[in-house]
């Protein structure tokens, strides 16, 4: 009977344990490193019960993995907690406790290359080992904060995160917009929207939809009604607002800009976005679109790039386009300084104008 028992946690254990063996090995931070571990103690415990030692010994090392998950239990943060992160706040689903707090954020996308490799056949092993080694830099600060992950399990509902940087009494800065790719509102786009808005003095409003299906129900709604919460309640200029899109935030672009009959999103930023060629109507016309992208892109291909630029210029729009040779989907991770240099300048261009000026 115990060998039986044995054998069949080893089965239903093996996969979590090869995972928080992996972490104990590969975490970026020391509570990925403190999680791996007392994982793979909690792990051991049914095996150290059905074992010979003696039961005081049991006692003392069971009492001794209830402390160690009571100590990382209690010192989780709410997801995702930024006292500490100048600049950089949240509403609407910020606060509430979750498991996906117990490991940073950083951990688990560190962690999540490993299964994901088994159902994305566009992140291969060479893929995964990159983004593993990008990941680290991007998070500066934020590398042990709470997780946003959780958010991906609830389709249309998302915390948005607010970026207001150092600004003159009464002074209204332009506004982005960020509408985040597949997988949800990654606590890593924050640390990077955040360089922006300090460096280029603008306010950075970035709501969140679950998995970053925008195209789905709701989606278009969050976005305008983020736009009016930060008119209302943030020192913003109206007129001077920008979208940014990352990935399948571009299907959300694609579709608020083709419903914007009264032309509030003049300005369009797409980093190795999906813009949706069947959805492009005259609407574009007149708009400022700078689009960015990897020539290496595994998944949004350079020639379907390509296509997304000159389908926007026959509808009449406005495009800039620069490309990285050999930079694939993760373009953004792996050159954020360029990323920025090149956007930057670009909308401070644009807001300098005379609002509505060049629009037909």
């Amino acid at each position: 009977m115990r060998r039986a028992l044995v054998g069949g946690w080893l089965v239903l254990a093996a996969g979590p344990a090869v995972l928080a063996g992996l972490l104990l090995f590969g975490a970026a931070t020391w509570r990925g490193h403190f999680f791996a571990a007392v994982a793979l103690g909690l792990l051991a415990l049914p095996l150290l019960w059905v074992s010979g030692v003696r039961p005081a010994t049991k006692g003392l090392l069971t009492a001794l993995e209830a402390v160690l998950i009571a100590a990382l239990g209690l010192s989780a943060p709410r997801v995702p907690e930024f006292a500490h992160q100048t600049g950089l706040s949240q509403r609407a689903g910020g606060g509430r406790l979750s498991l996906f707090a117990w490991l940073p954020e950083l951990d688990q996308m560190v962690l999540g290359t490993w299964p994901l490799m088994l159902a994305d056949p566009a992140l291969d092993w060479a893929h995964a080992r990159r983004l593993r080694g990008l990941l680290p830099p991007v998070y500066q600060d934020l590398r042990l904060v709470g997780s946003n992950l959780g958010d991906f399990a609830f389709p249309g509902s998302g915390q948005t995160f607010i970026v207001v940087p150092p600004h003159a009494p009464g002074e209204r800065l332009p506004l982005v917009v960020y509408v985040h790719g597949s997988g949800g509102n990654f606590v890593a786009y924050q640390a990077l929207l955040r360089s922006w808005a300090f460096a280029g003095h603008f306010v950075v409003v970035s709501p969140g939809f679950g998995a970053g299906n925008w195209q789905q129900p709701g989606g278009l709604e969050t976005l305008e009604a983020e736009r009016a919460f930060a008119e209302k309640q943030l020192p913003v200029d109206p007129v001077r607002v920008a979208l940014v899109a990352l990935s399948n935030g571009g299907r959300g672009v694609t579709r608020l800009v083709a419903n914007d009959a009264a032309r509030r999103w003049p300005t369009v930023v797409a980093i190795s976005a999906v813009i949706e060629e069947p959805l492009l109507t005259s609407a574009w016309s007149g708009r400022e679109v700078l689009l960015l992208h990897g020539e290496a892109d595994e998944r949004i291909g350079f020639g379907v790039f390509e296509s997304f630029a000159a389908a926007l210029e026959g509808h009449g729009a406005r495009v800039e386009r620069r490309s990285w040779p050999g930079e694939d989907h993760f373009l953004w991770f792996s050159r954020p300084a360029e990323i920025q240099a090149v956007v930057l300048p670009w909308l401070a261009r644009r807001w300098s104008r005379s609002p509505g000026a060049d629009l037909p």
